[in-house]
């Protein structure tokens, strides 16, 4: 892979968007649409050198983004030394709209690429049309996690989906689908990029990488089978990593480690890069973990790889901030599908596979001696509403301990039943609590896009405060 993306930024049109309703400026004089391969390339080289840099939020995310949803979530005490990390999402709405206008407007480019390219031949196309489909519906991915009710396949059909722009047109403003319409295309899009079955890593959005976020997109959608089925193949290509090979990955801050499907910041080539991930390191490691995830590690503490490598004595990070999708993702998707389709015996030695390759002398679980379910943790259902179980239980809390600041907290809670909780901060010279609600988890969409046309509704919770 090219170390450094030839972006042609003076020989394409400036590709502006703001929300779902203006996709592209023509009018600037000497200006003009692109018209080759290689000029289209040069808009697709734009976004992957944001993601390769990690100066940019948009697509796959970065250190920035990672804070900001741990700084919502529960893994980081928000009652104890708060930094510049957010107390709860109620403090971040409004900044929340760049991302609905950022991955907007990637999916603005996506479609202008993928109409042009779409009737081009040579390979170059079709890698190029496989890599704008991969970005697009990883794109409407981010959108539906942030911007949509968690799935519920009883009210799916009445929920509030995403305003969908399956094409490129300046002046179209569609209204919000229903969200089972939503996740139905999501999947339809990241599976159009998948079949095409593109090995070349020119573009990052490979078979694998779309097929890694195609699996997430079944997963949320609770189409266990799917997900796993394309999990079970992926998991072929990326094992779990060994305790060597899982340090190496954890802490590289630019490699790309074997067990990495893909990641942000593979390299340092802009100072913007360097200033926000440096932030978000500082912004993290000034708020010290839960006691809650910490006792997840016990009985073994030391034994686990995570826990010397997580966070200090102190409680404090030591984990770098990466977004990243990465194998042991894949097997918990793997362990968790297989517990709702009723596999108990194949969930549980999933779940002992990826405890084994963390923690030195494992005593493996059996039905018999998983934990209890603690009653006073802050999920108590899982994904379809059902009471834990032990064995839900077990591999919710694997997921939390393996995937902790990688930006996965906030979605655990908002997939599992979007809990109430709530911390006791000192923000305005007052000690004060700050509760986080059911509606939070759904973040309020671009209030220019609501205020313009009345037909695109706000999501609930915002109506009178927005």
């Amino acid at each position: 892979m090219d170390k450094t993306r030839y972006i042609l930024l003076w020989t394409i049109p400036l590709l502006i968007a703001t929300g779902c309703r203006n996709y592209l400026d023509v009018k600037p004089q000497g200006k003009v649409l692109p018209s080759t391969v290689d000029e289209y390339a040069a808009v697709m080289n734009y976004r992957l050198n944001n993601i390769e840099s990690g100066s940019y939020d948009d697509v796959i995310g970065n250190a920035a983004l990672v804070a900001k949803y741990e700084g919502f979530a529960d893994d980081l005490n928000a009652n104890i030394q708060i930094g510049n990390l957010p107390i709860y999402a109620g403090v971040q709405f409004n900044s929340n709209y760049g991302l609905y206008t950022g991955w907007y407007e990637v999916i603005k480019d996506c479609n202008i690429i993928a109409e042009a390219v779409g009737g081009m031949e040579g390979e170059e196309a079709r890698i190029l049309l496989a890599a704008a489909r991969g970005m697009k519906g990883v794109c409407y991915y981010n959108l539906l996690r942030n911007y949509c009710k968690s799935y519920n396949p009883d009210t799916a059909p009445e929920d509030l989906g995403l305003c969908i722009v399956d094409h490129f047109a300046m002046d179209e403003a569609p209204a919000r689908s229903d969200l089972e319409t939503t996740v139905r295309y999501v999947i339809s899009v990241l599976k159009s990029s998948a079949d095409m079955h593109v090995t070349d890593e020119k573009y990052l959005f490979t078979e694998d990488v779309v097929n890694a976020y195609l699996a997430k997109a079944y997963f949320w959608a609770e189409r266990w089978q799917d997900a796993l089925d394309i999990c079970e193949n992926l998991a072929q290509k990326y094992p779990l990593a060994d305790r060597e090979g899982f340090e190496t990955m954890i802490m590289a801050e630019y490699d790309k480690a074997p067990g990495v499907i893909i990641r942000s910041r593979i390299n340092d080539n802009n100072s913007t890069s360097s200033m926000t991930y440096r932030q978000a390191v500082s912004d993290i490691r000034s708020r010290p973990l839960n006691g809650d995830l910490v006792k997840l590690y016990s009985p073994y503490n030391e034994k686990d790889i995570r826990y010397s490598l997580y966070f200090d004595s102190s409680r404090k990070n030591l984990k770098p901030p990466v977004a990243r999708v990465r194998e042991g993702e894949i097997f918990l998707m793997m362990a968790e599908c297989n517990a709702h389709l009723g596999n108990t015996e194949e969930a549980l030695n999933l779940l002992n596979r990826i405890r084994g390759q963390r923690i030195q002398d494992l005593v493996p679980y059996t039905m018999e001696t998983l934990p209890e379910v603690d009653a006073g943790a802050t999920i108590r259902k899982d994904a379809t509403g059902a009471p834990l179980t032990p064995l839900m239980q077990a591999i919710l809390n694997e997921r939390r301990m393996e995937m902790y600041l990688e930006g996965d907290r906030w979605f655990e809670l908002k997939r599992n039943g979007s809990p109430e909780f709530w911390v006791i901060s000192d923000q305005i010279g007052i000690y004060q609590k700050y509760t986080t609600e059911e509606y939070m988890y759904t973040f309020p969409i671009n209030k220019d896009d609501v205020d313009l046309r009345d037909y695109i509704i706000q999501n609930e919770g915002y109506v009178e405060y927005l």
